[in-house]
Formats: C-alpha cells, sequence, structure tokens
C-alpha cells in the first residue's frame, strides 16, 4: 500500500496517506465500511445521507469518523458531488454544504473538508507551511475533466503554495483490473491525459470495444503536470472493488442489490499556534 497505511484509530479502521500524516495538527484519513451503526445492506460506516440511509445513523457514523481523525469538535464542510471540475474555496460564509463541486480547498483552519466516495478516485492536498489543504472527487468524469490537477493548480497558484512544501495523496479507489469502461469513456480520458511512463489504458476486448482503465495512474500523471512533485505524492494500490471487508463500491455491490454505501475522504488543519499534536502510530 504504497504512501498509505491503515490503522485503527478510536476503534475504527482509517487509511492515511503518510506523506501527510507525520505533519503536526493536520487531519486526515479515508473512512471505511466497518464500525458505524448503519444496517445492511448499508452496514455499517455509511457516510452519505443520499442511499436510503436514516440520517441520524449516518450523524452518528460522521461523529465516529470525525473523531477518529483526531478532530471531532470541528466542523464538516461537504459538497454537493456532481462529477466535474468545479472547485470551491471554504472560507468562514461556506454553508455545511457546498452545492455543485468536486472539489474543496481552503486556508479556514480547524474545519474538515470532507468527500464521499465509493470506487471513485479521491485525491487529498495539503501545504503545511502555507496552511492550506484540499480534496477532490476524480471518477471518470472528473479526471476527463482534469479535476485533480486543476484543484493542485489553483491551491499552487491561488494559495501561492511552493511545489517544495506541497503533497499530494491518491486514496483507495477501483483498481485497474475491475474498471471496464467503453470506446466513449476511453476516448474522453486519452484527451485528459498528459502523457506518463506508462499507458493507463489496456484493451479487454478490442472486438467489443472494452478496455481497462487505470484513473489512479491518469491522476497521478495530472498532478505531477499540474506542478507537483512526483516524490511527493502518495498513492494507495487497495482497490474498492476487490476489498470487501473494508470498502463499499458503486460497481461490484449496485448491480447486486440497487444500493451501497459510501465511504468519506477528511482532511483539515489546526489553526497556527495551536499546540503540536503529533499523529499516534
Amino acid at each position: 500500500m504504497a504512501g498509505w497505511k491503515r490503522s485503527i484509530k478510536e476503534g475504527l479502521p482509517v487509511y492515511q496517506a503518510t506523506t501527510i500524516s507525520w505533519l503536526p495538527n493536520v487531519k486526515q484519513g479515508f473512512t471505511t465500511r466497518q464500525g458505524g451503526v448503519s444496517p445492511r445492506p448499508l452496514d455499517s460506516l455509511n457516510m452519505s445521507t443520499n442511499v436510503g440511509d436514516d440520517p441520524e445513523l449516518v450523524a452518528q457514523n460522521r461523529r465516529r469518523a470525525t473523531t477518529a481523525v483526531g478532530a471531532p469538535q470541528w466542523p464538516c464542510i461537504a459538497a454537493g458531488q456532481v462529477h466535474g471540475s468545479e472547485i470551491a474555496v471554504v472560507d468562514d460564509a461556506s454553508p455545511a454544504l457546498v452545492e455543485g463541486v468536486d472539489a474543496l480547498i481552503t486556508l479556514r483552519s480547524e474545519v474538515l473538508l470532507l468527500m464521499l466516495f465509493a470506487d471513485c478516485v479521491p485525491v487529498f492536498f495539503c501545504d503545511p507551511i502555507r496552511r492550506a489543504v484540499g480534496l477532490a472527487h476524480s471518477g471518470w468524469k472528473g479526471t476527463a475533466q482534469n479535476v485533480a490537477g486543476k484543484t493542485a493548480r489553483r491551491m499552487l497558484d491561488e494559495f501561492e503554495c511552493d511545489s517544495e512544501t506541497f503533497y499530494a495523496a491518491i486514496g483507495p479507489s477501483i483498481g485497474s483490473d475491475h474498471y471496464e469502461v467503453d470506446l466513449e469513456v476511453v476516448s474522453a480520458l486519452t484527451k485528459s491525459w498528459p502523457g506518463g511512463s506508462a499507458s493507463p489504458l489496456t484493451p479487454r476486448n478490442e472486438f467489443d470495444s472494452k478496455w481497462l482503465v487505470n484513473l489512479r495512474l491518469i491522476v497521478f500523471d495530472q498532478l505531477v503536470a499540474a506542478g507537483v512533485r512526483p516524490e511527493k505524492i502518495a498513492v494507495c494500490d487497495e482497490c474498492t472493488f476487490s476489498n470487501r471487508r473494508d470498502f463499499f463500491s458503486h460497481r461490484r455491490d449496485s448491480a447486486k442489490n440497487g444500493t451501497t454505501g459510501r465511504m468519506a475522504g477528511m482532511i483539515g488543519i489546526a489553526k497556527r499556534g495551536a499546540p503540536m499534536q503529533w499523529p499516534a502510530g
């Protein structure tokens, strides 16, 4: 699991990017499906209110998750994701749900940015010197629109982040072995891929125009093209489709029972001058 680790925090399994987790006062993590209170088929740590779950149970799950990443009292600012590439800057006036965006960035302290996932690629951003954090949701449509690269570039430019201290992390998502797409998707992703050392596209059935796609690799190359140093990008190789123990998967589960839960990515940073809190473990 290159650049990522799975730990038990306050009784919950949490995946964390090691490129970011060593930074003091940065709170971040990616939840699993374990340790919550939601019933089947959303068992048990479902983090979404949009899949038929009881909102109070989701609220309990979110409280458990924010406690697990060490920020139980921080408010969450979530995105109303639409599989696009719009980016919102979170400030003191931002609502708890920012509609119509697939990336959140902020210089605001002691707030957790929160986005939901069930196969799509989560991308975390952090500059501890500028005290800037960000989070992006990159499904195939968002990847085709380069949401990760646009988010990185905007933080580097608008927040004046320095590439020397700018970190990114690509979290658990569907692996290429289980992500088969048609020629329309391949065409869109090919246009968005800036190129790299290896192709993210593998023919599976040329007669039916079916391909396997490595979304993580496209996102990685987009981040590098945007100015992120490759050695500062942590890539998780956990597949949400194949790891049934830890993850919900829209592609795996929806075909079977019509619904599935959602994991959450979260990131935030403490105020300047706060007591130094190094992550445990």
